[in-house]
């Protein structure tokens, strides 16, 4: 388990980010990517069965 993907949820404090995108796990252990580019934003969740940062399985 990483500070990404920590079971206890209010422990979740790592994001990964940039200057226009960011992408994080919300306490139902979905991906939350929000993107911006030159002509706007899109923000979209996904439900995943691995963390992307060290995969361990989730739920």
């Amino acid at each position: 388990m990483c500070e990404f993907c920590n079971v206890d949820v209010n422990k979740r404090v790592k994001n990964i980010s940039d200057e226009n995108d960011e992408m994080q796990l919300n306490k139902a252990s979905q991906l939350e990517v929000a993107a911006g580019w030159q002509h706007g934003f899109t923000y979209a969740e996904f439900n995943i069965k691995y963390c992307p940062m060290c995969g361990r399985g989730l739920g």
